[in-house]
């Protein structure tokens, strides 16, 4: 009897869990609770809590500059709190909360990816005869850059969200706390700067984490964008095609109260940079995109900055990043599209365009992919 009630509370019990599973609400997820309060912990105190009566950030908002000199930052600035020296201090777990693995599992792990066939379903460079299955990647240069453990003290933040920016004479290679420059052989030219000392001028741009790096081919400038304490992105552009002298830099407001601003992405379009990105209060909020005025940047005159929420279906929103300026493919005219998740279910996404961002418009659905 006691084993026939013990079956029958485990299969009632699976039940439960099955319906709740199938009833819950799916949403994306913020950064880990730990590392959500220990930047938010760095933020001024005039910041956290503000706007306490529930007042959104405004939708158009300008940004005044300032102006910095790559060449006077010191690079190498060593972080007592990079995430490698509090493990080691007993302060967190980088083995459970982040998954990090030894240095031979990993050398194990990449000679294992290198040995991958390219997939079937796959084809690069069709020649004269058909396309060409499988076959090799183009020659180039090719040489390892920073790594989220070789600054600052020997850590950094994980995961590492690595990004590059490519021009015709530099690469800036990025991680979640520092960036280099190098050139096209591979000389590194300046770095590795941590991007707290970067943006040290704006006393908005501080618990940065999440970097985005880009390069404007119509424009020939680069641009570096950063999170800043879930309240602010901060953006710099160089002022010339050469990377490695002076920025100017903004900071736009992107969240208050008890919201935090999370997981952004940029890419370059025709008449702004656009970025996308999660807004969190507890659990998801909602996702939105911002359009900055690029060549007021580029120009180091104040910028506006444009944002628009999206419909509660939608989080993660990824601009598209525009190529081909050299080619003539470049747009005129016309709108920016981006992609976001659709309900969070892995398969289904949105196409969206946003045409005269900064006149008040709202993107508008253009149409569904399912990869599935």
């Amino acid at each position: 009897m006691v084993s026939k009630i013990g079956r029958i509370t485990v299969i009632v019990g699976l039940i439960a869990a099955g319906a709740w599973l199938a009833i819950r609400s799916v949403s994306p997820a913020a950064e880990n609770a730990a590392r959500v309060a220990a930047i938010q912990q760095a933020a001024p105190g005039s910041r956290v809590g503000q706007s306490s009566n529930g007042e959104q950030v405004p939708e158009l908002v300008v940004a005044q500059p300032t102006t910095v000199d790559l060449r006077d930052i010191p690079a190498g600035v060593y972080d007592p709190d990079n995430q490698y020296d509090r493990w080691q201090r007993g302060e967190i777990d980088m083995l459970e909360d982040e998954s990090i693995r030894p240095a031979a599992e990993m050398a194990k792990l990449r000679a294992e990816a290198l040995r991958l066939p390219a997939s079937g379903n796959i084809t690069l460079a069709a020649e004269a005869d058909g396309p060409a299955p499988n076959a090799p990647a183009p020659a180039g240069a090719s040489f390892d850059s920073i790594d989220y453990t070789e600054c600052c003290g020997g850590g950094g933040n994980v995961p590492p969200d690595p990004e590059l920016a490519v021009g015709p004479n530099h690469a800036i290679a990025v991680v979640n706390v520092a960036f280099e420059i190098y050139n096209k052989s591979g000389v590194s030219l300046v770095g590795p700067t941590t991007f707290s000392s970067f943006f040290a001028s704006n006393p908005n741009c501080t618990g940065v984490f999440d970097p985005n790096a880009l390069y404007d081919e119509e424009a020939d400038r680069y641009m570096l964008g950063i999170d800043a304490d879930g309240f602010y992105y901060c953006v710099a552009v160089s002022q010339t095609g050469n990377p490695t002298g002076s920025w100017n830099i903004y900071a736009f407001p992107t969240a208050s109260g008890a919201d935090f601003f999370d997981y952004p992405h940029a890419w370059v379009g025709r008449d702004a940079i656009y970025m996308g990105a999660n807004i969190f209060n507890g659990g998801f909020k909602e996702s939105r995109v911002w359009a900055f005025d690029k060549w007021a940047m580029y120009n180091g005159q104040a910028a506006a900055s444009a944002n628009k929420p999206l419909p509660t279906t939608e989080d993660t929103p990824q601009p598209l990043n525009l190529h081909g300026w050299q080619q003539g493919t470049w747009p005129t005219s016309g709108p920016h599209y981006f992609f976001t998740e659709t309900d969070y279910n892995g398969a289904t996404y949105s196409v969206w365009s946003w045409a005269n961002p900064f006149g008040g418009t709202s993107p508008t659905n253009v149409g569904t992919v399912n990869l599935t």
